[in-house]
């Protein structure tokens, strides 16, 4: 094959197509808008778009659990209803749809996205109009940026509850309909409408899976040493096979 061709898809009917394939198509295609650089940029997006948010995110929800025990001791009394103990490192790893059967570490997830939302506002920006707009009683001229930043939005007290600065995983699961469709349509960690982002459902198939397949593999744990600062060692998390036993 020469050098920045598409493979041939004819050679099997039930090979998958991957996102390379499609940039060098659309390259032969359209060769005026799809250069190599922009092959080269797309694939380097492919492998380094989302890792950040997504590691901060699972940094996040770790955190949260270790700094609230109630949470933590309910997820794992959830996990063990549902899968018991797990006899091997293998056996731990939890499918996505075994993890779709876990309301309380569903909540939990949801709320650490509430609370520590990996980006602000860049995914749901907007061009306001010609002859500009009053929005939130401020008046702004045509063709500003305007966003809404995410950090704010979801610790709106009406919206998430009186204690929406706090971390409380429970406000999913108790909130009526009325109130939990208002909480859905003010979560924005991953943006709104045609904004949303590209990569929301390999993030949440990445959270979802890793996050009780940890738990249920190792004893997770924060280390405090003398010689190092509370804050800094709270970021270290210390993961003990759970498989050896409490």
């Amino acid at each position: 094959m020469e050098k920045g061709q598409p493979h041939d898809s004819t050679q099997s009917e039930t090979k998958q197509v991957d996102l390379l394939d499609k940039f060098l198509r659309a390259k032969a295609k359209h060769p005026d808008v799809v250069d190599d650089r922009a092959v080269l940029g797309l694939t380097l997006s492919m492998v380094n778009a989302g890792s950040d948010t997504t590691a901060t995110t699972l940094a996040a929800i770790f955190y949260y659990l270790l700094k609230t025990p109630r949470v933590m001791l309910k997820v794992h009394e959830e996990l063990l209803t549902h899968f018991g103990v797990a006899t091997s490192l293998h056996s731990s790893i939890t499918t996505f749809a075994d993890s779709q059967k876990l309301p309380y570490l569903d909540a939990c997830i949801k709320e650490t996205f509430r609370i520590h939302p990996a980006l602000g506002g860049q995914l749901s920006e907007r061009l306001v109009p010609g002859g500009g707009a009053t929005i939130a009683s401020e008046w702004i001229p045509e063709g500003t940026k305007v966003s809404c930043n995410s950090w704010i939005v979801h610790r709106h007290k009406p919206t998430f509850g009186q204690d929406a600065e706090m971390y409380r995983p429970e406000r999913w699961l108790e909130a009526k309909e009325e109130q939990l469709s208002a909480m859905n349509r003010a979560f924005l960690v991953f943006g709104a409408g045609p904004h949303t982002c590209v990569g929301k459902n390999i993030a949440l198939l990445e959270v979802y899976k890793l996050v009780p397949s940890v738990l249920r593999a190792f004893d997770v744990g924060v280390w405090i040493s003398l010689c190092i600062p509370t804050d800094v060692a709270m970021g270290i998390f210390l993961m003990l096979p759970m498989l050896l036993g409490r």
